[in-house]
């Protein structure tokens, strides 16, 4: 049906009159039930005089107090996962995408119309009018009862042995880490998958086709088409610049996986291996998923004779316990002229897993939209390992970004994109960890001066940590991406998951596996939807942002070298990009930060330039070359 200007304008002017009487995002819900809004009944003509701005004024006040709820339900349910929680965060979420989406319908009509907009009100529309929220209300209930069932099967799961039974964190995360026992490694890694990835297999199926739908309902070929354009606007761009940048990271990957599968050889010997003789087994790498091999450095360090410190001992010594160890992390932002966390942080953050309690391990920094109110949680174990550093650091770094833009209209209150959120901390955890850092708080008084030897174990200890994970994010998503296409049926989820483990990782499963199976679901991000490429840009694009940040230190020698530790110079560059939030498009707010438009590898391989000849040498020496490709059938 389709009714003319002045009744609509009538219908739209009545619609913000009630709005403006609503106090929360509950009080919408039956406002709009009451009202039944006229852009989700009607074929909308948005008549020239309304305002584009105060419409914009007006969603963004709405979508900050939604935010707020919204971000309260899930505090509440992955701090204490109970029925009821789970069903209010469903209830409100869905609630919210039904609100989101007719937004985009407006911003859509709004677009299309012939209005002068300027920049600014143009790609705020651009970015209120995505969505992928179905149109019928059922297959949206529907997406979250599966969206429920799988991260509750996650956030339970355990796995149990001779009557005890153990979490993802702290515990399996720790054998995994730790030990050098093959048969426990297995039974951990074995165990973890049949706890998760089988138990949401057919829920994953469904809902996949049931986010798809929404998706094409809304113009998008898929659900990873959506994705892609809602985070980093170039759909077609950004995925041919991830296989652009894979292959320029490849020689190093392929360099450090050979060097690694040699010494584990050494080490466990090669029946473990199996019949795969080049592919490494995935339960080895000191990794639940095989995406950070830092745990194994003592088995594979290149100079174990040199004096360069154990950075895991050096943080064990200081004996930090949970808060201890977020202090420490914060006293590297404030001393970049960072702004200190608020006092409702330390009152309401949840630091370690209270006893007895069922909540969501994953580590989680929240932004509540409001001036003050910015949490995180974790499960913090015995801060023995550099782990729960490098996270406590990387999770300051997203409530730093938080902080930083919570001026901006709530539609820019987020990152330029995912990566940048996950490279900001990371980029920060790399000044933390280095020699330059450990000498400065004073750890490593017997510390030599930088050598080849201890720049090379310093170098593979980091590599461990890092190029692992490019790999492995690339391989997830690019699956992830390949599944929502349709190229890979569900028929085939498993076969096409270990072929392209092989293909791009040179990791095989220790065991056999079947369609039974469902291994990417044992991890977080599969289960619970968070898209994963941002890891993979992330990684990289760190580097460029730690050589941005040690240029307006003054730190001019190798990059490896740098801590930009008390630099007000390096924070306030940092946080001029990061205040920006959303409000410009990533290449945008990339060139302000590092001087370039791009995502490059040129830092991160100037950065590791010292140890991939050093690892040429040694595969060369040992005739150790890369797996085998075609080896992939008898794995």
């Amino acid at each position: 049906m389709k009714v003319g200007n002045n009744s609509l304008y009538f219908a739209m002017m009545l619609s913000v009159a009630w709005l403006s009487d609503v106090t929360s995002p509950t009080e919408y819900e039956e406002a709009e039930t009451r009202n039944v809004m006229a852009e989700n009944q009607l074929d909308i003509i948005l008549p020239k005089e309304s305002s584009v701005r105060e419409w914009l004024e007006e969603a963004n006040r709405m979508r900050r107090r939604w935010n707020e709820e919204v971000s309260l339900a899930i505090w509440n349910y992955e701090t204490n996962l109970t029925k009821s929680n789970s069903e209010k965060l469903s209830n409100l979420s869905r609630s919210f995408d039904q609100w989101t989406s007719s937004r985009a319908k407006v911003a859509r009509e709004y677009l299309e119309g012939k209005y002068h907009l300027d920049r600014d009100s143009f790609r705020q529309l651009k970015l209120w009018s995505m969505s992928a929220t179905p149109e019928d209300i059922d297959i949206s209930k529907r997406i979250y009862t599966e969206s429920e069932y799988m991260a509750g099967v996650y956030n339970s799961a355990q796995v149990c042995k001779d009557s005890r039974c153990f979490f993802l964190e702290p515990d399996l995360i720790k054998i995994m880490a730790e030990s050098r026992d093959t048969d426990e490694l297995l039974w951990a890694w074995h165990g973890w998958r049949n706890a998760t990835g089988r138990q949401i297999r057919n829920s994953f199926q469904v809902y996949v086709e049931l986010i798809n739908l929404g998706a094409k309902q809304n113009g998008y070929p898929d659900f990873g088409a959506y994705l892609r354009t809602k985070h980093y606007e170039f759909p077609s761009f950004i995925e041919s610049l991830a296989e652009e940048l894979w292959q320029e990271m490849k020689p190093l990957y392929s360099q450090l996986h050979a060097y690694v599968r040699r010494r584990l050889q050494q080490f466990y010997g090669t029946a473990v291996f199996g019949r795969c003789s080049t592919t490494i087994p995935a339960h080895l790498l000191g990794n639940m998923w095989a995406q950070s091999w830092s745990d194994i450095y003592d088995l594979v360090a290149p100079f174990p004779d040199a004096k360069y410190p154990n950075i895991d001992r050096i943080i064990k010594q200081q004996n930090l316990d949970p808060l201890q160890l977020q202090r420490k992390s914060e006293e590297f932002y404030v001393s970049l002229g960072l702004d200190p966390m608020p006092l409702e942080f330390w009152r309401n953050s949840i630091f370690e897993k209270p006893a007895n309690s069922l909540m969501d391990c994953h580590p989680t920094a929240f932004d509540f939209h409001k001036r003050r109110d910015f949490r995180v949680k974790m499960c913090t174990g015995n801060v023995s390992t550099s782990y729960y550093w490098r996270v406590g650091h990387h999770e300051r770094g997203h409530l730093a970004y938080y902080m930083a833009y919570r001026d901006q209209p709530d539609i820019y209150r987020r990152p330029a994109n995912p990566a940048f959120d996950e490279a900001v901390g990371d980029s920060i955890t790399m000044s933390s960890l280095s020699l330059e850092h450990m000498q400065r708080l004073g750890l490593t008084k017997d510390a030599p001066p930088h050598n080849y030897e201890t720049d090379i174990n310093l170098l593979m200890y980091q590599a461990l940590e890092k190029i692992p994970m490019i790999a492995f994010s690339y391989t997830l998503e690019k699956w992830r991406w390949d599944v929502y296409r349709g190229v890979i049926p569900p028929s085939k989820y498993t076969e096409s998951w270990i072929h392209m483990r092989h293909h791009f990782q040179g990791i095989h499963p220790p065991v056999s596996r079947s369609e039974f199976d469902f291994d990417p679901g044992s991890k977080y991000h599969v289960a619970v939807n968070i898209p994963y490429i941002r890891y993979f840009f992330g990684a990289i694009v760190q580097y460029q942002i730690h050589e941005a940040l040690c240029l307006a230190a003054g730190e001019f020698g190798p990059l490896h070298h740098c801590d930009i530790f008390n630099s007000k110079e390096a924070g306030e560059k940092l946080l001029s990009f990061m205040q920006l939030g959303s409000s410009l498009p990533w290449p945008e707010s990339l060139e302000i930060l590092t001087g370039s438009l791009s995502i490059s590898t040129r830092s991160i391989n100037t950065y590791y330039a010292p140890l991939l000849e050093w690892l040429q040498e040694q595969n060369k020496d040992e005739n150790n070359p890369p797996w085998n490709v075609e080896e992939n059938n008898a794995c």
